[in-house]
């Protein structure tokens, strides 16, 4: 169950909130190049110092943009009030995809700075193998694992946590480790979207990740849920 956050706390969420929701309403309008820090902060009805305490640049607010659609509550409320945890899943990737079948020019840009930060990243990378990467990541993300801020991230931990849930609950198979389950399905569900943006598809995104979870969790699926996952 998530704690309860204090009203400092609830402040800080809240400021940092109004600067998201003000980015989100100006990069579709003016386009994510046109979009000024100062346009963001004039939105959002802040001063700049106040971005900078949440964000350390514009596209730092693109990245929480995006990635505050797999880190909902609303799929914690889900899984408190029982609904399954590979519904829960397929639904919030779903979602995610939406917000790309929605909002293409923008996901056009998240993709090319994420795979751009990728091969930084790789390059950064000593002798020794040891990362010195910093994270894309804002340091107010949920998902930020304490002592980890020098090594390589993996999949979202509120991902992990979903397919942990679901092999908890005999959905999926348990002869692997939530981590490699997880960049299974991520991997065919970031596949979808790029061949689609890529190839400019007049297509619906939506039923592409749907069609392509089905077959991916297929494979994934516990024996016993097998039948059920090709029936949903």
């Amino acid at each position: 169950m998530t704690a309860k956050l204090g009203r400092r706390e609830e402040k800080k969420l809240a400021t940092r909130n109004l600067i998201l929701d003000a980015a989100a309403t100006l990069f579709p309008k003016m386009g994510y190049s046109q979009t000024s820090v100062d346009d963001i902060v004039k939105e959002a009805d802040v001063v700049k110092g106040t971005f900078y305490y949440h964000f350390t640049s514009k596209e730092e607010v693109l990245m929480a943009l995006r990635k505050s659609n797999l880190c909902s509550s609303q799929f914690e409320k889900s899984l408190e009030l029982g609904v399954s945890p590979l519904k829960v899943l397929t639904d919030l990737l779903v979602e995610d995809a939406r917000w790309t079948q929605n909002n293409r020019a923008l996901a056009e840009v998240f993709f090319t700075r994420v795979f751009a930060k990728m091969t930084t990243d790789e390059q950064a990378v000593d002798g020794d193998g040891a990362c010195a990467m910093s994270s894309s990541s804002s340091s107010s993300s949920s998902d930020e694992d304490d002592g980890h801020k020098n090594k390589r991230k993996g999949p979202p931990a509120s991902i992990i946590r979903l397919v942990r849930a679901a092999q908890d609950a005999g959905e999926l198979r348990r002869d692997q480790s939530p981590e490699d389950l997880t960049e299974v399905i991520l991997g065919s569900f970031v596949h979808a979207q790029l061949t689609w943006l890529i190839t400019k598809s007049n297509d619906s995104l939506i039923e592409r990740v749907e069609r392509w979870l089905k077959i991916v969790l297929q494979g994934c699926a516990h024996e016993c849920k097998q039948d059920l996952v090709l029936k949903q």
